[in-house]
């Protein structure tokens, strides 16, 4: 009884951590886009929130300018009547690099069809790629 048991429990265990590792199906639908980024508040280049399964606005790829290799990069977009607003995770401190679907959440549950940018903290015009 104890071996079945114990089978049991790894089985569930195995399960478990296949389903946590399968990719959902809204990371599978993500639209990408590589935007500039605009200086201490600002931006440079903008785009349009996708109308997929994708809720959030994922940074997936920094890279500071300047050679700084390291920023702070922060989500930002415009409401209904056209004014900027900052997303309420604030700045996200990250080396130039490669970083997976979800890690690095720039807005939550953006609108489709709403504009957003990315600001950079210290100098801007660096170039990210995001996924929404």
């Amino acid at each position: 009884m104890k071996k079945i048991t114990a089978a049991l429990g790894l089985a569930a265990t195995l399960a478990a951590s296949t389903i946590a590792l399968a990719p959902s199906a809204s990371a599978l639908s993500c639209q990408e886009n590589t935007l500039y980024t605009g200086p201490n508040g600002t931006v440079a280049d903008t785009t349009t929130k996708a109308n997929d399964g994708c809720h959030d606005v994922n940074l997936v790829m920094a890279g500071a300018s300047a050679g700084a290799h390291s920023d702070g990069y922060m989500g930002v977009y415009k409401d209904g009547n056209g004014v900027w607003h900052s997303a309420a995770s604030g700045y996200h401190w990250l080396n130039d690099g490669y970083y997976s679907l979800g890690s690095v959440v720039l807005i939550s549950n953006l609108t489709s069809g709403r504009t957003f940018g990315v600001t950079e903290y210290n100098s801007g015009w660096g170039v990210v790629k995001v996924q929404h």
